[in-house]
């Protein structure tokens, strides 16, 4: 009969304490027989080892936990491409806001760019208004010392010449020149009025044209603003000045800008 031999290798060991907790809870736990034969046997007896009961249960629980525990595990740096897939669509994302933050200034340039055109037309009517009122003024005081001269001619008249008459004309032709002078002031002020608005409407219009340059994007997405720009400043132009024909103006080239260089200047020259 074979010799029963108490074996207890590390490695079984080690696996015993780390699912029982320590050596002394492994040796009191009950034992079952397990016959091994080893190829040492030349003699006839083969060892029996003797190991804890449910020790494979236990061992096969303790690697599912740590295979679990290994699954859990974040993965490695090498492993995050799937982050890097959002990477485009961000971009993306920020070009689409970006151009549509660029197309409600643009918008809102246009918008100011008509009020203070607007503004600068009505400023402009009430000046020549205020001309033609003062040239009415300058021929009425002209008249008046017209009257007056022949008045003085006429000294048989002792009618025309009488203190009541006079002081009546002279206190009218009072009241024309302070008539002349409120309309001289306040055409003075309409026309710092309309330099106030000529530069703030210039400042707009530089404005204007830096935001046809962004600072940054590829050439693709940098023409295509411009063209848009360029279709905008087109639909300004045409509904400034209707009688201008754009249809077939050629976006990409820089017919739009001379166009509206010209414009400027002529505007210019005509003040």
């Amino acid at each position: 009969m074979p010799a029963l031999i108490s074996e207890s290798q590390a490695a079984d060991k080690s696996v015993c304490v780390n699912t029982c907790g320590n050596v002394e809870e492994v040796d009191k736990r009950p034992f079952v027989a397990v016959v091994g034969i080893s190829k040492a046997a030349v003699d006839g007896e083969a060892p029996i080892q003797l190991i804890p009961f449910g020790w494979e249960e236990r061992l096969d629980k303790a690697k599912v936990e740590e295979e679990a525990r290994s699954h859990n595990d974040p993965p490695p740096d090498g492993d995050k491409g799937g982050g890097d897939l959002q990477v485009p669509k961000t971009t993306n994302q920020r070009d689409m806001v970006e151009q549509e933050e660029l197309r409600r200034t643009v918008e809102n340039f246009s918008m100011e760019l008509k009020r203070v055109s607007a503004e600068r037309d009505l400023l402009q009517g009430k000046v020549e208004e205020l001309e033609q009122e003062k040239c009415h003024l300058e021929t009425d005081f002209l008249k008046s010392q017209q009257e007056l001269a022949t008045l003085r001619a006429q000294e048989t008249e002792g009618l025309y010449w009488s203190k009541k008459h006079m002081g009546y004309r002279q206190a009218e032709l009072q009241e024309l020149k302070a008539q002349l002078e409120r309309t001289i002031e306040e055409k003075t002020e309409l026309k710092e009025r309309l330099k106030e608005t000529e530069m703030h409407l210039e400042v707009l219009r530089e404005a204007h044209v830096s935001c046809r340059s962004p600072e940054r994007g590829d050439l693709k997405s940098t023409m295509e603003k411009l063209k848009n720009l360029r279709r905008n400043v087109s639909q300004l132009l045409s509904l400034v000045l209707p009688h201008l024909e754009l249809q077939d103006v050629n976006y990409e080239s820089d017919q739009i800008d001379e166009i509206l260089q010209t414009v400027l200047e002529t505007n210019r020259m005509s003040e």
